[in-house]
């Protein structure tokens, strides 16, 4: 018969063993302010979920494609803020803007208790070559998670307790980048379709300018409604594409398209099974390496603020 001491240790690596490792929420670090024309990277805090007690032990560097460390700033020990299992934190004498110095591959990697717990990694080519003698600098564009993830929300409406109505759909939330905007134009407006199989079950509005993107700004991330399909004549009144027709099983496409010119810049994809969205491997607490592990979860910041469930898609075959 095991002794007494040896059944509580049992228990207490166990316990140890549940315990997921700390990570970076992903939804909020791709919310962080990037500069790709210049090809410069800000770096302020970060959110931690699983966070570990106080002191935080944390830092975060950018690295190359041979594994040089280019730049490290560590974070204050102390959490402005803890909820749950989630700690936001700032780095030292922050913020901090570094310069990546060129075309190539970069990751920057959140290093918590001294290994490595998240990385975005970041492609970085070279638009312009700075040959001109009256305008010598360099422009570079970014290619990251921003152009091949996305996530669904649920979003409740018609909430009336008296007649004890509470329907709810998915938002489309995606990031747009300054390269999205349509070549000599400030602004360019984006129309999503949902399909299942070759079906088209809902779409964005096609007017009022309330999906646009902003070339002066990178990585912007818009929650998009979907609508059952209707004509233009009807859209003031085109009822919400409702949670149970996402879950029906099938295969569906998310199609994102520029209006102006109908150039396709996103398709993502996604499986329904058994009445659920399957969820991708990246998003399972056990999932390796642990640096690309995707925290399910996003901040909504209405009302009180509150962490919630983020179902992440990608980028379709």
């Amino acid at each position: 018969m095991p002794s007494i001491l040896a059944f509580f240790v049992s228990l207490v690596c166990a316990a140890a063993a549940a315990q997921p490792k700390p990570t970076v929420v992903y939804e909020r670090l791709l919310n962080g302010t990037f500069y790709p024309e210049s090809a410069r990277v800000m770096f302020d805090g970060a959110v931690f979920a699983f966070a570990p007690e106080s002191p935080l032990n944390a830092e975060v560097l950018i690295v190359d494609a041979e594994g040089t460390v280019l730049a490290r700033h560590p974070f204050w020990d102390t959490y402005t803020e803890k909820e749950g299992v989630f700690g936001a934190a700032k780095v030292k004498y922050g913020p901090h803007v570094a310069d990546l110095p060129g075309e190539g591959l970069y990751n920057i990697v959140y290093m918590i208790d001294g290994e490595p717990a998240t990385r975005l990694p970041i492609r970085v080519d070279l638009l312009s070559g700075g040959d001109d003698a009256f305008n010598p600098e360099k422009t570079y564009k970014f290619t990251g998670p921003w152009n091949f993830l996305a996530y669904l929300a649920e979003d409740e409406f018609n909430i009336d307790n008296r007649l004890g109505t509470n329907d709810s759909t998915f938002l489309v939330h995606l990031w747009t980048t300054n390269q999205d905007v349509e070549e000599g134009k400030r602004t360019s407006s984006l129309y999503i379709q949902v399909f299942r199989g070759d079906e088209l079950i809902g779409h964005t509005i096609t007017t009022g300018g309330s999906y646009s993107v902003n070339g002066s700004r990178f990585g912007k991330k818009t929650g998009y409604g979907i609508r059952v399909p209707h004509e233009v004549k009807d859209e003031a009144n085109a009822p919400m594409l409702l949670k149970d027709e996402w879950l029906k099983d099938g295969e569906y496409t998310i199609v994102v398209t520029r209006q102006s010119d109908n150039r396709v810049l996103r398709r993502f994809g996604y499986t329904a099974k058994d009445g659920d969205i399957v969820r991708l491997p990246s998003t399972e607490i056990g999932f390796e390496p642990r640096t690309d592990y995707i925290v399910p979860r996003w901040f909504n910041n209405a009302g009180a603020g509150a962490y919630e469930e983020a179902i992440w898609i990608t980028t379709a075959e």
